[in-house]
Protein backbone atom coordinates (compact mmCIF):
# COMPACT_ATOMS: atom_id res chain seq x y z
CA UNK A 1 0.00 0.00 0.00
CA UNK A 2 2.95 2.63 0.43
CA UNK A 3 3.28 2.20 -3.02
CA UNK A 4 0.03 2.95 -3.89
CA UNK A 5 0.18 6.35 -1.46
CA UNK A 6 2.86 7.38 -3.18
CA UNK A 7 1.83 7.15 -6.67
CA UNK A 8 -2.09 8.02 -6.77
CA UNK A 9 -1.47 11.76 -7.59
CA UNK A 10 1.35 11.58 -8.97
CA UNK A 11 0.79 8.05 -11.61
CA UNK A 12 -2.98 7.11 -11.28
CA UNK A 13 -1.81 3.72 -14.11
CA UNK A 14 0.83 2.68 -11.46
CA UNK A 15 -1.65 3.23 -8.13
CA UNK A 16 -4.10 0.92 -9.67
CA UNK A 17 -1.07 -1.59 -9.91
CA UNK A 18 0.34 -1.08 -6.29
CA UNK A 19 -3.77 -1.13 -5.10
CA UNK A 20 -4.30 -4.62 -6.93
CA UNK A 21 -1.22 -6.13 -5.64
CA UNK A 22 -1.57 -5.51 -2.56
CA UNK A 23 -5.75 -6.91 -2.66
CA UNK A 24 -4.27 -9.93 -4.11
CA UNK A 25 -1.70 -10.45 -1.25
CA UNK A 26 -4.60 -10.19 1.45
CA UNK A 27 -7.04 -12.73 -0.86
CA UNK A 28 -3.37 -14.83 -1.13
CA UNK A 29 -2.97 -14.81 2.70
CA UNK A 30 -6.90 -15.60 3.74
CA UNK A 31 -6.19 -18.85 1.47
CA UNK A 32 -3.64 -19.92 4.34
CA UNK A 33 -5.68 -19.25 7.11
CA UNK A 34 -5.88 -22.67 9.06
CA UNK A 35 -8.51 -22.81 11.60
CA UNK A 36 -11.52 -23.88 12.92
CA UNK A 37 -13.74 -20.50 12.33
CA UNK A 38 -11.12 -19.59 8.89
CA UNK A 39 -14.57 -19.10 6.84
CA UNK A 40 -15.48 -16.71 8.86
CA UNK A 41 -12.02 -14.90 8.75
CA UNK A 42 -11.77 -15.47 5.25
CA UNK A 43 -15.05 -13.81 5.02
CA UNK A 44 -13.82 -10.82 7.24
CA UNK A 45 -10.34 -10.86 4.61
CA UNK A 46 -12.73 -10.87 1.89
CA UNK A 47 -15.30 -7.61 3.16
CA UNK A 48 -11.22 -6.16 3.85
CA UNK A 49 -10.11 -6.40 0.25
CA UNK A 50 -13.46 -5.00 -1.46
CA UNK A 51 -13.51 -1.86 0.94
CA UNK A 52 -9.49 -1.41 0.13
CA UNK A 53 -10.60 -1.85 -3.56
CA UNK A 54 -13.81 0.66 -3.44
CA UNK A 55 -11.60 3.31 -1.16
CA UNK A 56 -8.54 2.77 -3.43
CA UNK A 57 -10.42 3.02 -6.78
CA UNK A 58 -12.06 6.14 -5.39
CA UNK A 59 -9.19 8.29 -4.75
CA UNK A 60 -8.01 6.78 -8.03
CA UNK A 61 -10.85 7.99 -9.77
CA UNK A 62 -10.57 11.46 -8.31
CA UNK A 63 -7.04 12.43 -9.22
CA UNK A 64 -7.81 10.43 -13.02
CA UNK A 65 -11.04 13.17 -13.38
CA UNK A 66 -8.73 16.30 -12.35
CA UNK A 67 -6.19 15.27 -14.29
CA UNK A 68 -8.34 14.01 -17.68
CA UNK A 69 -7.28 10.89 -17.58
CA UNK A 70 -8.51 7.35 -18.14
CA UNK A 71 -9.06 4.90 -15.94
CA UNK A 72 -11.44 1.75 -15.68
CA UNK A 73 -11.58 0.48 -11.97
CA UNK A 74 -12.53 -3.11 -11.22
CA UNK A 75 -14.21 -2.84 -8.24
CA UNK A 76 -16.32 0.71 -8.78
CA UNK A 77 -17.89 -0.16 -12.03
CA UNK A 78 -21.30 -1.12 -10.26
CA UNK A 79 -21.42 1.12 -7.61
CA UNK A 80 -20.90 4.64 -9.06
CA UNK A 81 -21.68 6.10 -12.35
CA UNK A 82 -21.54 10.18 -12.47
CA UNK A 83 -18.89 11.91 -11.53
CA UNK A 84 -17.99 15.85 -11.61
CA UNK A 85 -14.89 17.69 -10.85
CA UNK A 86 -16.54 18.64 -7.52
CA UNK A 87 -18.05 15.12 -6.77
CA UNK A 88 -20.70 12.99 -8.08
CA UNK A 89 -23.54 14.50 -9.92
CA UNK A 90 -26.96 13.79 -10.18
CA UNK A 91 -27.69 12.39 -13.73
CA UNK A 92 -30.79 14.68 -13.92
CA UNK A 93 -29.56 17.65 -13.37
CA UNK A 94 -25.71 17.69 -15.45
CA UNK A 95 -23.83 20.84 -15.45
CA UNK A 96 -21.00 21.75 -17.06
CA UNK A 97 -18.74 19.99 -15.71
CA UNK A 98 -20.54 16.61 -16.19
CA UNK A 99 -18.33 13.57 -16.93
CA UNK A 100 -19.57 9.84 -17.08
CA UNK A 101 -17.89 6.62 -16.73
CA UNK A 102 -20.13 3.21 -17.64
CA UNK A 103 -18.63 -0.09 -16.97
CA UNK A 104 -17.22 -1.39 -20.81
Amino acid sequence: MNGFEEQVQKNPQLASEHLYRAIDAVKDLALYIERADDGEIQGKMLEITNRMGLEGETLIQQTVLEKGLRFNPRYLNDTILYYSQNGIDDPNTLGTNFKATHPL
